[in-house]
């Protein structure tokens, strides 16, 4: 799983050095450089097996070289060592295991951030906002801010840190640009399960949707002073510092 978080991420931050914005390429990308991992770790495998004497290069050669392996079992579990069907299924599940977690980690690591098509360069600047109160209809104000109405969203007000269940809105924008500016608003909620884990769920209403400089200074002027006359200078928080905070 480590093997396939790794690759996936570096991949990810690969394609988003480069530009990449399509998940659907970057998920493709890291399912195969997955496989590719993989490939090169079995042909490793077999060469340390070997005690250095087999480099085996050939896909063929090597799928022949694991049946003959798998004869005889390479470890064990007490007195039991896995050998041939068995053996294959620990193999198939691993292999799909550092496959799988390659692609969506590739793919994960890509985030949301907004892409600046003005300047060919994502849009960084970010600042959130929460915990907001809940809107009283959810589909109403969705309804409001596609439209481009944020009136909705300044009569939120602000939460206390603890609350279960909140909104939050999130502003960004391409630092020096005056035509990238996103605006992203959710509803968040927390729940615990019966082993007392806590989940968080978000409910997305709008994701990155453009809107005008205008509103966008508007409502982060708002919010921020909002925050100030309420002594809440600490929920204005940048990107980077959103782990910590939680």
């Amino acid at each position: 799983m480590g093997l396939g978080y790794l690759i996936g991420a570096i991949t990810g931050y690969a394609g988003k050095i480069g530009l990449v914005r399509n998940k659907a390429i970057m998920l493709v990308s890291g399912a195969v450089i997955g496989l590719i991992t993989l490939y090169v770790a079995w042909v490793v495998w077999i060469f340390i097996l070997s005690g250095h004497e087999a480099l085996i290069l050939s896909p063929v050669s090597l799928i022949f070289v694991m049946i003959e392996v798998s004869k005889e079992g390479v470890w064990s579990i007490g007195n039991d060592t896995p050998t041939g069907w068995f053996l294959y299924a620990v193999w198939a599940t691993e292999a799909c295991m550092i496959v799988g977690f390659s692609a969506t980690a590739s793919k994960s690591f890509m985030g949301d951030t907004p892409f600046c098509k003005r300047w060919a360069r994502w849009a960084e600047e970010e600042l959130e906002f929460w915990p907001l109160s809940l809107p009283e209809h959810p589909e109403i104000i969705q309804e409001k801010i596609e439209r481009g109405g944020i009136d909705a969203i300044q009569a939120l007000t602000p939460e206390e840190d603890g609350i279960s269940n909140y909104s939050k809105l999130i502003l960004r924008a391409c630092e020096g640009c005056e035509d990238s500016r996103f605006l992203t608003f959710k509803i968040v909620d927390h729940e615990v399960n019966k082993k007392g884990e806590e989940k968080m769920i978000e409910n997305v209403i709008a994701e990155n949707l453009v809107i005008d400089a205008g509103k966008h200074t508007a409502l982060k002027e708002h919010w921020i002073h909002h925050h100030e006359d309420q002594g809440l200078e600490d929920e204005l928080i940048p990107a980077e510092e959103v782990d910590d905070k939680i």
